[in-house]
């Protein structure tokens, strides 16, 4: 599409901000569900030294969505841990959260979803971010009370 081509324009014609118009790339080509290419250029920047940190931690988050899109949940939980983890990250600390709820739901990991739902939900008081981590923490609770009854249903 030209937003891509706009960006690797931009890529070339100014090197001290090559890797924003790669983050950019990344970002418009998976919108355009381009993930195979979105996750190769999220791997270039993750993998690349000297960035400035918000640029690794949005390659780093970019990285994890793309995983999770393909179905890479052990991948997205880390690389969403390196974002949890960076002093730098803290902007980006709910979008994280927020993923690793649904990775640690797909992994099964009820009890970690739980615990990762409520520091959300703790995150900033009246946020949308509250807002959003009662709805998960609501669903995480239908689904181990679905799952008690079905276990109850094999008790003799």
């Amino acid at each position: 599409s030209n937003a891509i081509e706009a960006f690797d324009a931009a890529a070339s014609a100014e090197p001290d901000r090559k890797h924003e118009a790669l983050l950019m790339k990344a970002q418009s080509l998976v919108v355009a569900d381009r993930l195979p290419e979105a996750q190769e250029l999220y791997q270039e920047l993750v993998s690349a030294n000297g960035l400035p940190e918000n640029i690794q931690i949005e390659a780093h988050l970019g990285l994890a969505v793309t995983s999770m899109e393909t179905g890479n949940y052990s991948r997205a939980q880390d690389l969403l841990e390196t974002v949890l983890d960076s002093e730098d990250g803290t902007d980006y600390h709910p979008q994280a959260l927020f993923y690793i709820v649904e990775v640690h739901e797909k992994l099964g990991q009820v009890e970690q979803a739980v615990e990762r739902a409520r520091e959300l939900k703790n995150w900033e008081e009246d946020s949308m971010w509250e807002d959003v981590a009662g709805r998960l923490l609501q669903r995480l609770h239908d689904q181990k009370k679905n799952r008690r009854s079905r276990l109850q249903d094999y008790e003799f």
